[in-house]
């Protein structure tokens, strides 16, 4: 999505810096540095709360996480930062290359076991086994897979008599008569010990399995990055420092082992990367980028 400069602007000028009786630049620096403290001081928070000795790596992602990341990261005390090849896609990707999985529920309202007796009603739990495949299969097949390929479990919800679950057991394929019992005394020892067992709910999950992403690992081409750039451009860092004449990178032609120094940018198709003064962004051998904090 295109930003439109101008409507932007417009907004920025009427709505904040006139509000606030201060020129344009330095509304735009406040709203971003706002944004980044509040950010930041959650994730401080949260480290605070795990031990003095943690020591987080933060990982980022979505299109606006790599231009906060070096200001937040800043707030929370976080020296390191990993920005993934397709951070700005994160969900989408990892869904592309993930197995296909349904799940299909029912409430079933039965007993497993009774006073020591099991099966009470072995043909209802059938039909309803059976009910969920075929609509499984139909699923699987608009997926493009034949049965040959799907994986099936079933899971029933636990309880020794009431409907809320206080376990439960997997059984692998849809064949589960006669694997109760077994199923039982190897994942639910505590149940498997009581006289009662009543099933409130249960489920069909169906998968398949697709090609994974594999990663590539790459040979380094050496820190200089000037192979890169694209150009400069006038950029305004902090407060009272107006425009500064910034260095531009273009992702897709940064190399694994380049390192870019801040003050600097490097645009990406999907996102753009900021990379803060006291800042460097190197990219690794996976072609992902790691921010990193310089010491003074």
């Amino acid at each position: 999505m295109k930003l439109n400069r101008d409507k932007a602007v417009a907004v920025l000028e009427s709505k904040i810096a006139s509000s606030l009786n201060m020129p344009l630049l330095n509304a735009a620096l406040a709203i971003r540095d706002k944004v980044d403290a509040n950010m930041g001081m959650e994730l401080k928070a949260a480290i605070d709360s795990a031990g003095h000795d943690y020591k987080p790596v933060l990982v980022i992602y979505g299109g606006a996480g790599s231009a906060h990341c070096c200001g937040l990261a800043s707030y929370a005390g976080i020296k390191k930062i990993i920005a993934p090849q397709f951070a700005s896609v994160f969900s989408a990707c990892s869904l592309s290359s993930m197995d296909v999985w349904h799940i299909y529920s029912r409430r079933l309202g039965t007993w497993l076991r009774q006073e020591g007796k099991a099966f009470a009603n072995g043909k209802g739990i059938e039909e309803v086994i059976r009910a969920m495949h075929a609509e499984a299969g139909r699923d699987m097949r608009g997926e493009g897979f034949t049965d040959e390929q799907v994986s099936y479990l079933v899971e029933f919800f636990l309880s020794r008599g009431g409907d809320t679950p206080e376990g439960r057991i997997v059984i692998k394929g849809v064949e589960w008569a006669g694997k109760v019992e077994d199923a039982l005394r190897t994942q639910n020892a505590k149940l498997f010990a009581s006289p009662d067992v009543y099933s409130p709910a249960m489920f069909l999950h169906a998968s398949a399995a697709i090609p994974h992403y594999e990663t590539i690992r790459y040979e380094p081409a050496g820190e200089d990055p000037s192979a890169a750039l694209s150009g400069t451009r006038q950029i305004c860092w902090s407060d009272g420092e107006g425009l500064v004449e910034t260095p531009i990178y273009n992702r897709l032609m940064l190399e694994p082992g380049n390192i870019v120094k801040g003050p600097a940018v490097v645009e990406a198709p999907d996102t753009t990367y900021v990379v803060r003064e006291n800042w460097k962004y190197t990219v690794d051998a996976y072609r992902n980028g790691v921010f990193e904090e310089v010491s003074l």
